[in-house]
């Protein structure tokens, strides 16, 4: 596949809104009447036997009563113009829409050395053919299908093959059918099963994602071809391995299991496939396997015809919140969210909201934020930074600092290279110093949500991102597609911000809400702001008590008794408290303490003095 390519999905729904243009482009001599054009046949010949859809919802699906002929807009550009589903895809995008070519591919992105071991199983036995065909109403060419393995140490146990782009196989699933047992390779990758089966070409750009392998062969043995996930509904690192696959397809239909943990899923998903993209399967039954050994394969064919898009109303029913409104409560508003670095700090970070960090020039605003990273890294809580202050291996080390609590660690290159592993897949970086579109960013950033599943965002800082710092209805378009992003998506997104240019005095307290620089709607908008302020006084007092020459054991005393700054909470929507935090700095660590001294690592306890 080719390294740029189109979403087909936001393909499809550009198109979708060209159609009347689209349809007379290909069929001039169509009749349009209403909501539909009408033809003779596929062919174009004159007559009105054909009638082709103009909803917009409906992707020009087309039936031809005089033949029974019947599809879509990828079947007439197959028909009239001899393209494959992929060549269809870029043709929209080329000339139907303003869709812009990504690219996919993560940078350095190299062919895995796979070390799950292939030579441990043999063809089908007949003891797990007859097995799925008495208790999975499967057959054998299902079976053959999907690539199914016998496990050489054991007859009655299936092997379930993963396969990544190249083809390697990443996974092995063993399935004892006489004592029900599960297990898995070791040191395998998350792939869809069954990509084999479902190509973009076969499926016609339509993808059905089951929770378990059974249900994909069910659907299979209905005439419905589908994938399931490698592993538990928990995790979905499968939407990293394999979104070049996913983005070929236009439509996505989520056929989890009928339980709690299932449906409860299925809104992450949907978060980052796209609500656009993906439809909703409901089923009689648990899951796919039950409903074709129960009610047989048509009873499959027909919950795929009833499925439904994800809700997008802007008009919620409260009977629809129930259980939402009784957890809220049940657990406080103020106990919802993760925690921030800093010990009992009386507010918390939680999904759908924006904070606002901001203070003077030197004050420790991008320490406050590098510092959250790296203590949301240690609890493996993923965080993306657009820093536009320094270059980005100054960010990231920083970050190692904090993160290590050992400036240090680089003397040790094995030990540094085991922290910065550890560190690595919960931190990335945007990578460029220029003056950026905001919009650029929250495009990059959602995309990092979608394929990714990160939900914790920062743009340091606002006054560097391509818009003009004095317009301040172009700040104010900024605050609302920041808030806009935030509202559609389960993350979290931290701004960083400077007060107005202060008199030479305003140092000496920390600034205010209403000294925020630009739009008003920088104050407005964020749920959360925090004002970080360094004591700038008691620094001038530490180097005239050094230049005084004045006692080690005075100076240390002063500096233990006298915090080096604040951290303020100006505004907090969800629960109306403003906490403040003293905080000294560690210059070796770069880490903010609540105490003096240098500080614990963050996963490190306090013990008693035995003494």
């Amino acid at each position: 596949m080719d390294k740029y390519y189109y979403d087909a999905s936001e393909v499809k729904i550009a198109a979708c809104h060209r159609l009347r243009e689209l349809v007379s482009d290909i069929y001039p001599d169509a009749k349009i009447k209403g909501a539909e054009a009408r033809l003779g046949s596929i062919n174009g010949e004159p007559g009105s036997s054909m009638s082709i859809s103009l909803d917009p919802l409906k992707f020009a699906a087309f039936y031809d009563h005089a033949s029974d002929d019947k599809g879509d807009l990828i079947t007439i550009l197959e028909h009239k113009k001899g393209l494959s589903y992929a060549e269809a895809i870029e043709w929209l995008g080329d000339n139907y829409s303003s869709c812009i070519k990504r690219e996919y591919e993560p940078k350095n992105r190299k062919k895995p050395e796979v070390v799950v071991e292939i030579n441990d199983f043999v063809a089908l036995s007949d003891e797990v053919i007859e097995y799925c065909k008495q208790h999975r109403s499967l057959s054998k060419n299902t079976l053959d299908t999907y690539k199914v393995q016998t496990w050489a140490n054991d007859v009655n146990v299936a092997c379930f093959l993963g396969v990544n782009r190249w083809n390697q196989i990443t996974k092995i699933e063993y399935w004892n059918t006489i004592e029900k047992k599960i297990w898995s390779s070791k040191n395998c990758q998350h792939n869809l099963f069954g990509k084999n089966v479902c190509t973009p070409e076969k499926l016609n750009g339509e993808l059905i994602i089951c929770e378990g392998r059974w249900d994909a062969m069910s659907y299979h043995e209905a005439g419905l071809p589908a994938v399931s996930i490698p592993s538990g509904v928990t995790n979905n690192q499968w939407i990293d391995e394999d979104w070049e696959y996913l983005q070929q397809f236009h439509t996505i239909y989520l056929s989890y299991d009928m339980d709690e943990a299932g449906q409860n899923a299925i809104q992450e998903i949907v978060s980052r496939l796209g609500v656009h993209k993906c439809k909703i399967i409901s089923l009689p039954e648990k899951d796919a396997s039950d409903v074709l050994t129960i009610h047989g394969k048509a009873a499959l064919y027909d919950c795929r015809k009833s499925a439904t898009v994800p809700p997008m109303s802007s008009m919620v029913a409260s009977s629809d919140l129930r259980e939402e409104t009784y957890e809220l409560m049940l657990n406080g508003v103020a106990n919802s969210g993760d925690e921030y670095f800093m010990p009992d700090f009386d507010i918390k970070i939680r999904p759908h909201e924006m904070t606002l960090v901001f203070g003077l020039s030197f004050h420790g605003k991008s320490q406050f934020v590098s510092n959250q990273i790296a203590f949301d890294a240690s609890n493996q809580i993923q965080s993306a930074i657009a820093s536009f202050e320094q270059i980005t291996v100054m960010t990231m080390t920083s970050i190692v600092k904090q993160y290590s609590n050992n400036p240090y660690i680089a003397n040790d290159r094995e030990a540094f290279d085991d922290m910065y592993d550890s560190l690595c897949p919960f931190v990335t970086i945007y990578d460029t110093y220029e003056r950026t579109n905001p919009q650029k960013i929250i495009d990059d950033f959602t995309y990092a949500h979608k394929r990714k599943g990160i939900n914790r965002f920062y743009v340091d800082n606002v006054m560097s991102l391509g818009t003009n710092r004095d317009d301040n209805a172009a700040q104010a378009s900024t605050a609302h597609l920041f808030r806009e992003f935030t509202k559609k998506y389960p993350i979290h997104l931290f701004v960083v911000a400077h007060p107005r240019k202060p008199p030479s005095e305003a140092s000496e307290h920390p600034p205010k809400q209403s000294d925020i620089r630009g739009a008003g709607e920088w104050g407005d908008i964020p749920e959360n702001i925090i004002t970080v302020w360094r004591n700038i006084k008691k620094h001038e007092d530490l180097e005239e008590m050094k230049t005084d020459k004045r006692a080690d054991f005075e100076i240390n005393n002063f500096d233990r008794q006298i915090p080096d700054g604040k951290i303020l909470v100006r505004k907090q929507r969800a629960t109306g408290t403003t906490p403040m935090k003293n905080f000294w700095f560690h210059n070796e660590t770069q880490r903010f303490s609540m105490e003096p001294g240098k500080p614990l690592g963050f996963t490190e306890t306090k013990t008693e003095d035995p003494f």
